[in-house]
Protein backbone atom coordinates (compact mmCIF):
# COMPACT_ATOMS: atom_id res chain seq x y z
CA UNK A 1 0.00 0.00 0.00
CA UNK A 2 1.28 3.39 -0.71
CA UNK A 3 -0.19 7.49 -1.07
CA UNK A 4 -1.98 6.81 -3.95
CA UNK A 5 -3.81 3.84 -2.55
CA UNK A 6 -5.17 5.46 0.91
CA UNK A 7 -6.12 9.19 -1.38
CA UNK A 8 -7.71 6.98 -3.74
CA UNK A 9 -10.01 5.24 -0.83
CA UNK A 10 -10.50 8.34 0.30
CA UNK A 11 -11.94 10.09 -2.49
CA UNK A 12 -14.29 7.14 -2.91
CA UNK A 13 -14.77 7.81 0.77
CA UNK A 14 -16.11 11.24 0.00
CA UNK A 15 -18.13 10.56 -3.22
CA UNK A 16 -20.25 7.40 -1.40
CA UNK A 17 -20.68 9.56 0.97
CA UNK A 18 -21.68 12.31 -1.12
CA UNK A 19 -25.17 10.42 -2.09
CA UNK A 20 -25.87 11.08 1.74
CA UNK A 21 -24.64 14.39 1.68
CA UNK A 22 -23.97 17.04 -0.66
CA UNK A 23 -21.45 18.92 2.05
CA UNK A 24 -18.70 16.47 1.20
CA UNK A 25 -14.94 18.06 0.33
CA UNK A 26 -12.13 16.05 -1.27
CA UNK A 27 -8.99 17.93 -1.49
CA UNK A 28 -8.13 17.62 -5.21
CA UNK A 29 -4.39 19.21 -4.22
CA UNK A 30 -3.95 15.54 -2.42
CA UNK A 31 -3.79 14.00 -6.00
CA UNK A 32 -0.96 16.28 -7.07
CA UNK A 33 1.68 15.13 -4.91
CA UNK A 34 4.45 13.88 -6.56
CA UNK A 35 6.51 12.18 -4.29
CA UNK A 36 5.10 11.57 -0.78
CA UNK A 37 8.69 10.52 0.25
CA UNK A 38 9.63 14.51 0.07
CA UNK A 39 6.67 15.07 2.53
CA UNK A 40 7.52 15.77 5.81
CA UNK A 41 4.03 17.72 7.15
CA UNK A 42 0.90 16.36 7.08
CA UNK A 43 -1.26 19.65 8.50
CA UNK A 44 -4.91 19.06 9.75
CA UNK A 45 -7.56 21.63 10.01
CA UNK A 46 -10.86 21.40 11.76
CA UNK A 47 -13.01 21.20 8.21
CA UNK A 48 -13.76 23.05 4.57
CA UNK A 49 -15.52 26.32 4.89
CA UNK A 50 -17.33 28.23 2.13
CA UNK A 51 -14.59 28.21 0.04
CA UNK A 52 -12.73 25.21 0.43
CA UNK A 53 -16.02 23.82 -0.66
CA UNK A 54 -16.23 25.78 -3.48
CA UNK A 55 -12.58 25.03 -4.63
CA UNK A 56 -12.31 21.67 -3.20
CA UNK A 57 -9.27 22.43 -2.04
CA UNK A 58 -8.22 22.41 2.23
CA UNK A 59 -6.80 25.76 2.90
CA UNK A 60 -7.26 27.59 -0.55
CA UNK A 61 -7.65 30.93 0.50
CA UNK A 62 -9.39 33.18 3.67
CA UNK A 63 -7.39 34.40 7.08
CA UNK A 64 -6.38 30.61 8.01
CA UNK A 65 -4.80 29.77 4.68
CA UNK A 66 -2.49 33.06 4.64
CA UNK A 67 -1.56 32.21 7.86
CA UNK A 68 -0.38 28.45 7.04
CA UNK A 69 1.24 29.93 4.33
CA UNK A 70 2.77 32.62 6.17
CA UNK A 71 5.23 30.33 8.32
CA UNK A 72 5.14 27.01 6.68
CA UNK A 73 5.92 28.90 2.80
CA UNK A 74 7.64 32.07 3.98
CA UNK A 75 9.11 31.65 7.56
CA UNK A 76 10.01 27.94 7.17
CA UNK A 77 10.60 27.76 3.34
CA UNK A 78 8.02 24.89 2.93
CA UNK A 79 5.91 24.18 -0.52
CA UNK A 80 3.19 22.53 -0.44
CA UNK A 81 2.18 19.35 -2.19
CA UNK A 82 5.86 18.85 -2.17
CA UNK A 83 7.14 19.12 1.72
CA UNK A 84 3.14 19.29 3.14
CA UNK A 85 -0.16 18.08 2.47
CA UNK A 86 -3.59 19.26 4.39
CA UNK A 87 -6.02 17.09 5.67
CA UNK A 88 -9.06 17.95 7.68
CA UNK A 89 -10.75 16.59 11.18
CA UNK A 90 -13.54 15.83 8.35
CA UNK A 91 -14.70 16.74 4.93
CA UNK A 92 -17.78 17.97 5.80
CA UNK A 93 -18.47 22.18 4.85
CA UNK A 94 -19.87 23.62 7.44
CA UNK A 95 -19.28 27.89 6.95
CA UNK A 96 -18.37 28.14 10.66
CA UNK A 97 -17.18 24.58 12.70
CA UNK A 98 -19.57 24.84 15.01
CA UNK A 99 -22.08 24.69 12.47
CA UNK A 100 -21.63 20.76 12.31
CA UNK A 101 -23.44 20.23 15.07
CA UNK A 102 -26.22 20.57 12.54
CA UNK A 103 -24.95 17.67 10.16
CA UNK A 104 -26.09 14.43 10.46
CA UNK A 105 -24.32 12.69 13.57
CA UNK A 106 -23.76 9.21 12.33
CA UNK A 107 -21.98 10.39 9.16
CA UNK A 108 -19.94 13.13 11.36
CA UNK A 109 -18.76 10.17 13.42
CA UNK A 110 -17.87 7.95 10.76
CA UNK A 111 -16.21 11.30 9.21
CA UNK A 112 -13.79 11.29 12.21
CA UNK A 113 -13.17 8.08 12.47
CA UNK A 114 -12.08 8.12 8.62
CA UNK A 115 -9.76 11.17 8.77
CA UNK A 116 -8.25 9.73 12.02
CA UNK A 117 -7.22 6.31 10.34
CA UNK A 118 -6.21 8.39 7.02
CA UNK A 119 -3.86 10.33 9.02
CA UNK A 120 -2.62 7.23 10.61
CA UNK A 121 -2.20 5.41 7.56
CA UNK A 122 -0.57 8.23 6.22
CA UNK A 123 1.67 8.19 9.35
CA UNK A 124 2.74 4.57 8.90
CA UNK A 125 4.15 5.04 5.35
CA UNK A 126 7.12 7.44 6.71
CA UNK A 127 7.20 7.72 10.70
CA UNK A 128 9.88 10.70 10.03
CA UNK A 129 6.54 12.89 9.28
CA UNK A 130 5.40 15.40 12.03
CA UNK A 131 1.67 15.26 12.26
CA UNK A 132 0.30 19.04 13.26
CA UNK A 133 -3.34 18.88 14.24
CA UNK A 134 -4.60 22.71 13.99
CA UNK A 135 -7.86 23.60 16.44
CA UNK A 136 -8.90 21.76 19.16
CA UNK A 137 -11.57 24.35 20.85
CA UNK A 138 -14.42 23.76 19.17
CA UNK A 139 -16.93 21.54 20.87
CA UNK A 140 -18.21 20.24 17.42
CA UNK A 141 -14.15 18.25 16.35
CA UNK A 142 -14.16 16.89 20.10
CA UNK A 143 -14.46 13.40 18.86
CA UNK A 144 -12.21 13.60 16.78
CA UNK A 145 -9.23 13.50 18.80
CA UNK A 146 -10.76 10.24 20.39
CA UNK A 147 -10.94 8.73 17.15
CA UNK A 148 -7.29 9.90 17.02
CA UNK A 149 -6.02 8.71 20.36
CA UNK A 150 -7.62 5.05 18.97
CA UNK A 151 -5.16 5.28 16.15
CA UNK A 152 -2.55 6.21 17.92
CA UNK A 153 -2.40 4.84 21.48
CA UNK A 154 -0.42 1.22 20.81
CA UNK A 155 2.33 3.70 18.82
CA UNK A 156 4.76 5.64 20.87
CA UNK A 157 7.13 6.07 18.22
CA UNK A 158 4.38 7.86 15.53
CA UNK A 159 2.68 10.06 18.55
CA UNK A 160 6.05 11.35 19.51
CA UNK A 161 6.12 13.17 16.04
CA UNK A 162 2.25 14.32 16.41
CA UNK A 163 1.37 17.68 17.81
CA UNK A 164 -1.63 19.45 18.54
CA UNK A 165 -1.75 23.44 18.16
CA UNK A 166 -4.24 26.40 18.53
CA UNK A 167 -5.99 27.26 14.61
CA UNK A 168 -4.72 29.22 12.39
CA UNK A 169 -7.70 31.22 12.21
CA UNK A 170 -8.29 34.51 14.20
CA UNK A 171 -4.39 33.96 15.13
CA UNK A 172 -4.73 31.74 17.30
CA UNK A 173 -1.70 29.85 16.28
CA UNK A 174 0.48 32.53 16.65
CA UNK A 175 -0.44 33.04 20.32
CA UNK A 176 0.74 29.26 21.52
CA UNK A 177 3.74 29.75 18.93
CA UNK A 178 6.96 31.53 20.30
CA UNK A 179 7.97 32.66 16.45
CA UNK A 180 11.09 34.58 17.45
CA UNK A 181 12.48 31.51 18.48
CA UNK A 182 11.59 29.68 15.18
CA UNK A 183 14.56 30.11 12.55
CA UNK A 184 14.14 26.99 11.12
CA UNK A 185 11.81 23.92 10.51
CA UNK A 186 13.92 21.86 13.44
CA UNK A 187 13.60 24.88 15.95
CA UNK A 188 9.68 24.67 15.61
CA UNK A 189 9.83 21.31 15.98
CA UNK A 190 12.02 21.68 19.15
CA UNK A 191 9.35 24.14 20.15
CA UNK A 192 6.88 21.57 19.88
CA UNK A 193 7.66 18.37 21.72
CA UNK A 194 8.37 20.91 24.69
CA UNK A 195 4.68 22.24 24.05
CA UNK A 196 2.23 20.51 21.94
CA UNK A 197 3.15 17.07 21.78
CA UNK A 198 -0.37 15.48 23.09
CA UNK A 199 -3.39 14.44 22.03
CA UNK A 200 -5.57 14.77 24.96
CA UNK A 201 -8.19 16.78 24.02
Amino acid sequence: MNYQYYIKNFKKYVENKSKLSDKMVFNKDLENVNNFDTISWIIVGDNPGTTEFKNQQYFSEGAAANNLRKFFDKKLNLKKNENYICLNKTPIYSVKTKELSKVDQNLLKNSFSTMAKLIFDLHTLNPKINVLIVGFSSKSIKPFFSELKKQYEENDNLINNLYVVGHFSYGWFFRKIDIKKIKDEQSFITQLKKNHNSVEY
